[in-house]
Parts: structure tokens; sequence; C-alpha cells
């Protein structure tokens, strides 16, 4: 089975300019900004993974068991972080972050 990646490539190349502009026009002193470019550099890493694996997984012969599923688990951890700290970045947008309480922060983040 052959994986189509064209779309991965184009998502990191899109994801490199959006941290590249980030990172010059140097508005980074927002707690808010910070927090999005760690979303971008997660999607970038995410991304990168997802072609790895998709190249692993069409080449069987060439990447062990165990490769492929390190490879598959990378992947599906910085995705699923993604969208926890995309969740935290709305909070922070819409002032819901006044909860100081760790417990009460995760329940609101997880799902």
């Amino acid at each position: 089975m052959t994986y189509n990646v064209s779309f991965d490539i184009c998502a990191v190349v899109i994801t490199a300019l959006c941290i590249v502009s980030m990172l010059l026009h140097k508005d980074l002193k927002r707690f808010e900004n910070r927090v999005l470019l760690g979303i971008l550099a997660l999607h970038l890493i995410a991304a990168v993974f997802d072609i790895w694996s998709s190249v692993g997984n069409s080449y069987t012969v060439s990447y062990s068991y165990a490769f492929r599923d390190f490879l598959n688990l990378v992947f599906l951890l910085t995705h699923c972080v993604e969208a926890a700290l995309f969740a935290w970045y709305l909070m922070l947008l819409f002032g819901l972050d006044m909860v100081h309480r760790r417990i009460v922060k995760a329940i609101l983040i997880l799902p």
C-alpha cells in the first residue's frame, strides 16, 4: 500500500513559513504568541513524522516493526498534544485561563 504524502509536504512548507514569519517579526513577548509558536512547532514535527511513518509503512522491508511503531507513536503523540495546546491557546485568548488549580485546568484542556 502506498501513501500519498503530497499534502503533508505542503503542510511542512506552510508551517515552516509561518514559523519563520513569527520569528522574524519578533512579536514573541506576549505569552499567547509563544504558545502559538509551540503549536506550530508541534505541527511541523507531526507533519514530518507523518511523512516519515508513511514512508516506513510503504516500504515494510526496509523498516522494522519497532521502528514503524515508534514513528507512528511519535506522530500520534505530537498530534494529540498539539490539539491540547490549541485548546489551551483558545482558553488564553478568551481569558478563561484564570483557573489556578492544575486539576481543573487539566479537566478543561483534556477533552
